[in-house]
């Protein structure tokens, strides 16, 4: 995993050991795959692409005709993400809210596997429909395969087939603790 632009309080030790074992327990290859994480409210972004342009994850800006730097190309396995995730535990229990963010980690990880399989070209993603508009978030097939793979994982861990990343999520929950 390239892990890119740590902008959370989070140590990056914590986050990358945290986001690999999200995405290996999904399924997904995590190796050259570019994540960018960010402190704000709780939500991801995931996007196909086999390079990502430097100016994705940095957001820089030419200071001539205010046009934009891509910067380099960056060589991914099948797609990036961008994490925005809480750097205040005041919601609650740091616990959950650590179980919260492995459920949105696993879930970007599942986008990700797609993109991996062979992306829009193999497989089925929601199209705009004859009104212009796209399903409803929760039944476009992406977002279904997603949750699909997220259970698939829930299911080989009470069967003892993978290891449950309860250290990952408790690494994370303490470090929301010594936040309080």
């Amino acid at each position: 995993m390239k892990f890119y632009n740590n902008k959370t309080r989070i140590p990056s030790a914590i986050l990358e050991r945290f986001l690999v074992a999200a995405g290996r327990s999904v399924g997904a290859r995590t190796g050259k795959v570019v994540v960018k994480v960010t402190a704000g409210r709780m939500r991801g972004l995931a996007s196909e692409g086999f390079a990502v342009y430097e100016w994705h994850l940095r957001n820089l800006k030419s200071r001539r005709r205010g046009r934009r730097i891509l910067g380099r190309a960056i060589d991914t396995d099948g797609g990036w993400f961008h994490l925005s995730l809480p750097v205040d535990p005041s919601p609650g229990d740091p616990l959950t809210l650590a179980e919260s963010v492995w459920n949105l980690a696993q879930h970007e990880w599942g986008h990700i596997r797609d993109y991996q399989a062979g992306g829009t070209r193999r497989l089925t993603f929601s199209r705009r429909g004859g009104n212009g508009r796209r399903p409803d978030h929760d039944s476009r097939p992406e977002e279904i395969r997603a949750e699909r793979y997220i259970r698939e994982s829930h299911a080989a861990v009470a069967a003892g087939k993978k290891r449950a990343a309860d250290d990952e999520i408790l690494a994370l929950a303490v470090w929301y603790e010594e936040q309080l």
